[in-house]
Order: C-alpha cells, then structure tokens, then sequence
C-alpha cells in the first residue's frame, strides 16, 4: 500500500491506493474527483498521474522466445585449420552462449554430397565443438548440417572464394599531423560478373606502424567497416560495389606510433590481401555496426546477418594471398620496394 498526501493547501487528505490492481484505481479517481472538483481541471490532471504512477506493472511473459538452434561454421580458422562449427541453443539472455548441443549429427557437404561426419571435440576450455582438419578447396560449396533429435535439419552454405592477387605499384612519404606516415599504393583487378568482399591487413615487422583511420582511400566504408588497430596491425573490410570488374590502387596510410616517431631507411611490410565469403562479410560488418549502435540510444536496431536455414547462424570462408616487401630510402629521399 501506498500514502498520498494531498499536495493542496487546507486539505492534507490521505488516500490508502493499492500497488497494483489496475481495474481498481479508476473507483478510486471517480471518488477523488468529486472531492477535488473545486481545485479545478488542472489540480484534477496533476493527481489522476500521481495515482497512475502508483500502479504496478506484472512482467508481460508473451516475449519469452522459444529457443532456437544457432549453428556456426568456420573455414581455415587462425588456431586450427580445418572447419570448426559450435552447435548451441539459444535462450533469452544471449543467442550465442546457450547451452552446446554435442550429440548432433554434424555432417559436411560438397556441391551437395556428403563428405564426412564432423565428430565433437573439446581440445581446450576455450575449444570444443565439431571439428574436422580437412581442407576445402576453392570456387566449390559446402554445407554444414545438424542433424538434430525432435527437430528440423539446420544447414549453413559458404562458397569458398578464389584468390585475388595483387602487387605493391608505388610507396611515398608524406608529412603527418603529428608523426611521419607512408602511403603504400597496392593494385588488383576485381573480376567481373561476380560480388567479392575483401580484407586488407598490413603490418609492419620491426616497427609500430598503423593505417589511418578512419582511412581516406574512399573504397573503405568508414561507418560499416569493422577494423582492428593494434600496435603493429590493423585491417579493413570492402566490397567491390564501387569498383566491380575494375583495376583498383588502394592508397593505404601508415603511421609511425613511437616516442621518436623518425622513419627508418629500411622496413619490411607484410601484407595479407583476404577473399572474403558473403556470409563473413555481412557477419563481420553487421556486428560491427551492432556494436556501434550500443553507444547511441537514439540509433535504429542493427539485426547481426544470418543466413541458416530452420536456426541461426553462418557457415564462414576466406582465401588468402600474403606477401612481404622491403621498403627502402634511398640517398635522394625516395623511397623504393624490394621484394
């Protein structure tokens, strides 16, 4: 129960109003505004929302979804090569660390034919799922599927992309704002006919050189683009949309992070240029975008990409195609790559 004292002067009345019940508070109001009549229309208003707020709401359970299978599959991961898939259940706190399903039937597909069995392991606490070191090869489709008891087959599909190679055309110095930076200038040729999803890390070996972000090139998206700036890393996701089946020199930006920021005469650059699949492009970008729209309240809802059929989830790929150049200074100032 709850006390009211009547905010209005001469008339200290104090009305016993329940916590919750809502059917009842309007025989309450009917009988109060009788009494408050005289104060006026306003004085009325002020009190019906001081009552209102007295009500107790019972928690609505129509939202509590029922749980649904999430189904994530991974091609060449950085730890264990091979395909690497977690099967779990979703509950209403987080739809990605439910509770493992790890008596499913795990099978992997190849342009439609099924492969093999992918049996569970659990190599670490931090590792464990259905795992397989069988290498896919590129420009062919596969399929995860779990087959589940009491419930309809889940399946995710990536396509493996073929590889882009590129080549390093030019690097020149210029002033930064604050510290010495380089532009690295590496060209490919997009094929044509065909949506390709890229990613572009470079890094420096001896030195703690980083790509400007946001970058000015403008094939990057700088508000959907995910991107990783460490000391001695850092790379970027695109799409072909603006350059489809065109020869394309992406100027790449690196700055000198040190507390003597002088560049050197001689460094050497490792660039790894990756194929991405549509499905870890869209994944990447959109949890990207999710985690940006946790810092605005007044930013629309991102809904993270999934393309698994009766679940959730993606069945990820890339092919990569790496290369290290020496980057050197000569006498006259200009600087030249080495291979």
């Amino acid at each position: 129960m709850m006390l009211f004292k009547c905010p209005f002067p001469k008339r200290n009345l104090k009305l016993a109003l329940p916590n919750s019940g809502s059917t009842m508070i309007f025989d309450y109001l009917n009988s109060i505004i009788l009494i408050l009549k005289p104060m006026g229309i306003r004085n009325i208003i002020y009190f019906i929302l001081c009552c209102l707020g007295t009500v107790s709401c019972e928690p609505d359970n129509s939202t509590v979804m029922a749980p649904q299978v999430v189904l994530m599959g991974d091609v060449n991961g950085y730890i264990y090569p091979g395909v690497l898939a977690t099967l779990r259940w979703t509950n209403n706190l987080n739809a990605v660390h439910g509770d493992d399903i790890s008596d499913a039937e795990l099978w992997l597909l190849k342009d439609g034919t099924r492969l093999l069995k992918l049996p569970w392991v659990e190599k670490s606490s931090t590792f464990k799922g259905y795992y397989t070191d069988y290498q896919p090869t590129v420009g062919h489709t596969y399929r995860l599927e779990a087959h589940i008891p009491n419930h309809p087959v889940v399946w995710v599909e990536t396509k493996i992309p073929e590889p882009v190679p590129f080549e390093v055309v030019g690097i020149y110095p210029m002033n930064g704002k604050d510290w010495p930076q380089l532009v690295l200038q590496i060209a490919f040729t997009d094929p044509v006919g065909e949506e390709n999803f890229y990613r572009l890390d470079a890094r420096s070996m001896q030195h703690d050189f980083y790509q400007e972000m946001p970058p000015r090139d403008p094939i990057f998206d700088r508000y959907g683009m995910p991107f990783d700036k460490t000391a001695k890393r850092s790379f970027f996701e695109f799409s072909d949309k603006s350059i489809e089946g065109q020869r394309y020199v992406v100027d790449c930006y690196f700055s000198i992070n040190s507390f003597n920021p002088i560049l050197p005469d001689t460094f050497s650059v490792c660039i790894d240029f990756k194929m991405l699949s549509k499905s870890y492009y869209w994944f990447s970008r959109t949890t990207h975008l999710q985690s940006l729209q946790l810092t605005d309240p007044f930013s629309e809802p991102v809904q993270v990409y999934s393309d698994a059929v009766n679940g959730l989830g993606t069945f990820q790929s890339y092919t990569s195609v790496t290369d290290t150049v020496l980057c050197r200074r000569q006498p006259d100032g200009q600087w030249t790559i080495d291979r």
